[in-house]
């Protein structure tokens, strides 16, 4: 089962379904980060410690680029937009990742 955290489950709009969601990969940081692929948008997650948190949603119509790259161990993952700039994602679980990408191929 997919992991959501609740941070964009309480954000989510009526019956906007999320279809993936990605954990951050790397260990060392205290707070993780997730990138979450809806039926609406792609939203970003940064936790912060003492229950802070920023996110930055993306609807599909203000994608400007999606870039992945898959590497030994991990992936990266880049979104463009219109409003929000650019949005890097490293050490990302690179076989999840993989399925946002081809997710997001077939709606190109």
């Amino acid at each position: 089962m997919m992991e959501v955290p609740n941070e964009i489950s309480e954000n989510l709009y009526p019956n906007e379904n999320v279809l993936f969601c990605v954990k951050k990969k790397l260990r060392l940081e205290a707070k993780p980060k997730f990138l979450a692929v809806t039926d609406r948008r792609v939203i970003y997650l940064d936790q912060k410690i003492l229950g802070r948190y920023e996110i930055i949603d993306v609807p599909y119509e203000k994608l400007e680029q999606v870039f992945f790259k898959e590497g030994v161990v991990a992936a990266e993952f880049i979104l463009k937009s219109e409003d929000a700039g650019t949005i890097k994602l490293d050490w990302m679980d690179k076989k999840r990742m993989s399925r946002c990408d081809n997710f997001n191929k077939r709606r190109s």
